[in-house]
Formats: C-alpha cells, sequence, structure tokens
C-alpha cells in the first residue's frame, strides 16, 4: 500500500510532463513563455573594394622647336694693291681690310710677308730691291676668320725697271781700306740683325725732310757704283745731300732711335725704327744728338752734318729700309705709305 501511492504520483508528474498542462498542488505556477523563433538577418558580408593606386597622367612637354642656326657670312674682305704697277726699289702695300678679325699670310712671288692690323685693315710693306727681276709677280693671300673658315685671294703686280746710272767712284788713299770685304761685311751683317726686327707698333707716315730745305741731290738713290777700279761695286742705297757741316738734321717722323754710334763705313750714324720693317738712316754725322732707345717726334734733332766714314766731303746721307731691303726715300716724301696720322706708341 505504502508503494501503490508512489506508482501513481510518477504517473502523475510523467503525464503532467507530457501533456505540459497538469499543474500539480504543490508545484508553483508556471508561466509560460512561448518559444520565440528569432529569424536572423543576416548582413550581408561587405565586398571589399581594392584600393586603386591612381597613376597620375603625364602631360608630355612639348618638343622645342629647333631655332635654324644662322651660320654667319664669310669675312667681307676687300684687297688693294698700292701701286700695282711698282719700279724697282720702290715700296709696295698691300692692303686687306675685312669686316671681322682676321689672321693673313701671304706671299709676291717667293717672298714672304708680313701683315700688321690698323684701321679696320690688314697692311703689309713690301720692298722692292734694286736687282729685282722685271715683269709679273703673283700676290697670294690667305685670310682665317674667328670661325676659322679660310679664303684666298691673288693679284698681280708688276715689277718695272729704274733707270740706275753707272758712276766710278774714287776715295782717298786713307780711306781706301773702307772698301774692303773684311771692312764693310761684318757693319753689313750687324745693320741686317737691327733691320730684320720689325716692331709691331707703327710710328711711319708720310715722311718730311731731314733738312730744313731740300738742297741740291749730289748722289741719287739706285746709282751703281764701281769703287777704286772695281774693288767693290754696289748700289748707291739712299741719297745724299750736301750740306756744310755742322748743318743740323732733324727727324722726319716719328720713329725709335735703334741705332746711334760711330760705324767705319757709314761713320757716326742714327737709325730710326718707325714700325713695321721701315727704317731711317743717316749717315756720315759729325755729331749724334740722341740715343739707343729714344722716342723722336717729326722736327726732333739727330745730329750734324760731318764728314765721318766712307765720305769725300760733308754731306747727309738718307736711307731708308724695308723688310731689310733699300728703297727711295723720296718716294716716302711723295706719297702716304701705311695708315696715316695713328699716333705713336711707348
Amino acid at each position: 500500500m505504502r508503494w501503490g501511492w508512489l506508482v501513481w504520483l510518477v504517473l502523475l508528474v510523467c503525464l503532467a510532463g507530457c501533456n505540459g498542462g497538469v499543474q500539480l498542488p504543490w508545484s508553483p505556477t508556471l508561466t509560460h513563455t512561448p518559444t520565440v523563433t528569432a529569424t536572423a538577418t543576416l548582413t550581408p558580408t561587405a565586398t571589399r573594394t581594392p584600393t586603386v593606386t591612381v597613376t597620375p597622367t603625364v602631360t608630355p612637354s612639348p618638343t622645342p622647336t629647333a631655332t635654324p642656326t644662322t651660320t654667319p657670312p664669310p669675312a667681307q674682305l676687300a684687297l688693294r694693291v698700292d701701286p700695282p704697277v711698282v719700279g724697282q726699289g720702290k715700296t709696295l702695300a698691300v692692303v686687306l681690310s675685312s669686316n671681322r678679325p682676321l689672321t693673313v699670310s701671304g706671299t709676291l712671288g717667293e717672298t714672304a710677308l708680313q701683315f700688321y692690323p690698323a684701321e679696320a685693315a690688314y697692311w703689309s710693306l713690301v720692298g722692292i730691291p734694286l736687282n729685282a727681276p722685271v715683269g709679273r709677280r703673283v700676290l697670294r693671300l690667305t685670310a682665317t676668320d674667328s670661325l676659322s673658315r679660310v679664303q684666298t685671294l691673288s693679284a698681280t703686280v708688276e715689277v718695272t725697271a729704274t733707270y740706275q746710272p753707272l758712276f766710278n767712284f774714287t776715295l782717298p788713299a786713307d780711306k781706301h781700306e773702307l772698301v774692303l770685304p773684311e771692312v764693310v761685311q761684318p757693319e753689313q751683317e750687324a745693320l741686317n740683325a737691327v733691320w730684320g726686327v720689325a716692331s709691331p707698333l707703327w710710328r711711319g707716315q708720310t715722311m718730311g725732310f731731314p733738312l730744313v730745305n731740300l738742297p741740291p741731290i749730289s748722289a741719287g738713290f739706285g746709282q751703281f757704283r764701281i769703287y777704286d777700279g772695281g774693288i767693290l761695286r754696289d748700289y748707291h742705297t739712299g741719297v745724299d745731300f750736301p750740306m756744310p757741316s755742322g748743318t743740323i738734321v732733324r727727324a722726319p717722323a716719328v720713329g725709335r732711335v735703334a741705332v746711334a754710334e760711330p760705324l767705319r763705313v757709314r761713320g757716326n750714324a742714327v737709325w730710326l725704327d718707325h714700325g713695321w720693317g721701315v727704317y731711317s738712316g743717316y749717315f756720315h754725322f759729325s755729331t749724334i744728338a740722341v740715343q739707343v732707345g729714344q722716342l723722336v717726334q717729326p722736327g726732333q734733332i739727330l745730329g750734324t752734318v760731318g764728314t765721318t766714314g766712307r765720305s769725300t766731303g760733308p754731306h747727309l746721307h738718307w736711307e731708308m729700309r724695308v723688310g731689310g731691303v733699300a728703297v727711295d726715300p723720296l718716294e716716302w716724301t711723295r706719297r702716304a705709305i701705311g695708315p696715316v696720322g695713328r699716333e705713336a706708341g711707348p
């Protein structure tokens, strides 16, 4: 009997659990909470947008239009030959004008020329020897500008004969030795060295006369001389003016004194350097009034007339050399040779 009610109780509990509505008297009141069915709202998984690396658009720089290089025209050249017909013992001027700096070289026949710049031109002064063959000479020039462009020019120069009279000259016995080769040659070589220096600074111009008044000429330029029966045969390379001893001799143009000393053949002598290879000489002085290196102006006293050296009486021997070649000094008094009016430098 004791186990019987227990069995019924278990059955009741089972029934209650199965039906879900049976409440036992001692059970607490149960509030039935309905089961909520949760509807899950799915948040879509965000699709990751890849980061795009933006490559900046490069605007190409415009290709510059090449400016065509303008080639400068060749130098404008003008050649002047003064004079185009030149006599033996005369001076020739070759002038090349240009609108641009140049380097100029040239030849007249077989003779090389030296050019110097002055007055927008390039000058070469050429002495024609007294014994130069007559006939035509070809002048050839080469001009190179600052752009290394080369131009060539040519011209023809006519060399004509100059009358050269023959003169027999007899020296006093005490001066006979002054025609001997062993005396003449060393002095000539020493002067050749002086004339071989061509100063680049031009100091020449139209020459005046070295004497205040032009006296008669006792011996002209170019005279061919036979000394003492033929011991020496030579040209008279200057002009002789017979003047009393002590007569003042003046510089005919600006120049620097290159020689001022006694010489055996030429006596007391002065040589002036006028630049560009142009020299003037004054011989047989009794006194010398200048010294080597001195710059003299036109009219300045060089010395006084005498009869020293190979001389038979008081006179002035006036001589000019261009590139070492003896030329007629009187020609320089008659025409402008070289750029006239350029001031002398130091």
